[in-house]
């Protein structure tokens, strides 16, 4: 069951703050729990006030954790608008201009995760392992997790045996870190990659990881590859125990997806649901375009237009023009009868 976790704070973003805000680093660190937690929404918002930081050993994760928000959301423009004019160049064996070698490699990481969501793996390839060389230039103990990304480009260009051992090594660094998510994310590359009727099995060893862990998103992709695995794995139609199990994970998957705006993961999750003959709950979504669904659920939910704007990033206009164009697709003319039309109550 994909449900949040209390314990994994909230990041308040753009209210009177009744006390001095932490540090950067500090607040950089609650945006990267809420990522790896899959509060997508607050990770976002907090890494984008933290991207215009003047320091460098902030900034850098903070554009890294911001592509990767943008990327899970379906916004490659946005995310390649992060790294403009953000130097990829290669190591050298030095700090990098005075700072930490590895704020360099979250900027290879950045780099490495948009090649290979804008369909250039073989570049996605060589900017991953750049910045794995770029983190251990200087024995840093800690820095990006490139070898998963790493791991997926090299299979999409047919390196299969390489992409296997850079999951196995990632999974041995998760056990010898005792990190659950990490080894999680191993274990799905290791399953995506099977040739060897082990697939399922990596699947459940995932989350089974998971287990008492508060990792949303990877628990969904976890859950999506399962019920894909239960769908179509056999080649022919699935049997009735396993259809109904697949589309209890996908409709799990759905809610979630679309509470954090999640539209790729969303849209694979609803061809799997149609593949198992399944209606969507939220149907009328796929009529809108993506800047009209980047209105709409905040809507919905009761964010007024002025908040929507700024949180978007358009003008007050823009967003009222977005929304007169969903009214008339779903045919309502209020905030309570799209909300009806959404099939779901706010968020």
């Amino acid at each position: 069951m994909l449900v949040s976790d209390p314990a994994v704070p909230v990041i308040a973003v753009g209210c009177a703050p009744t006390r001095a805000l932490p540090s950067p680093d500090v607040r950089l660190r609650l945006a990267q729990d809420a990522l790896r937690a899959g509060r997508v929404r607050d990770a976002r918002a907090a890494f984008e006030v933290l991207v215009g930081t003047t320091d460098r050993a902030v900034a850098a994760p903070a554009r890294e954790g911001l592509v990767d928000a943008l990327l899970a959301q379906g916004e490659l423009a946005a995310a390649a608008e992060v790294l403009v004019g953000v130097s990829l160049r290669p190591a050298t064996g030095e700090a990098w201009d005075g700072q930490p070698v590895v704020a360099c490699a979250h900027d290879l990481h950045a780099a490495g995760e948009l090649a290979a969501a804008q369909g250039d793996p073989a570049a996605a390839v060589d900017l991953l392992h750049a910045a794995g060389a770029q983190a251990h230039v200087e024995g840093a103990t800690t820095g990006p997790c490139w070898r998963v990304a790493a791991a997926f480009a090299l299979a999409r260009v047919g390196r299969r045996d390489e992409a296997v051992a850079l999951a196995e090594e990632h999974l041995a660094a998760a056990r010898v870190s005792g990190s659950a998510h990490d080894a999680a994310q191993a274990l799905r590359v290791l399953a995506v990659l099977d040739t060897t009727g082990c697939r399922e099995a990596r699947l459940l060893q995932a989350r089974r990881a998971l287990d008492g862990v508060v990792a949303l998103r990877l628990a969904a992709q976890v859950d999506t590859d399962l019920a894909g695995l239960l769908l179509l794995g056999s080649g022919g139609p699935a049997d009735p125990a396993a259809q109904q199990e697949a589309v209890r994970l996908l409709s799990s998957v759905e809610h979630y997806a679309l509470t954090e705006g999640l539209w790729p993961l969303l849209g694979r999750a609803r061809r799997l649901l149609d593949a198992s003959g399944t209606t969507a709950s939220w149907p009328h979504l796929e009529r809108l375009t993506a800047s009209e669904r980047r209105v709409v659920e905040p809507a919905a939910q009761g964010a007024t237009n002025r908040e929507i704007a700024a949180a978007a990033g358009i003008s007050v206009k823009a967003v009222e023009w977005h929304l007169s164009r969903v009214y008339r697709k779903l045919g309502v003319t209020s905030r309570r009868a799209l909300v009806d039309a959404l099939g779901h109550p706010p968020l």
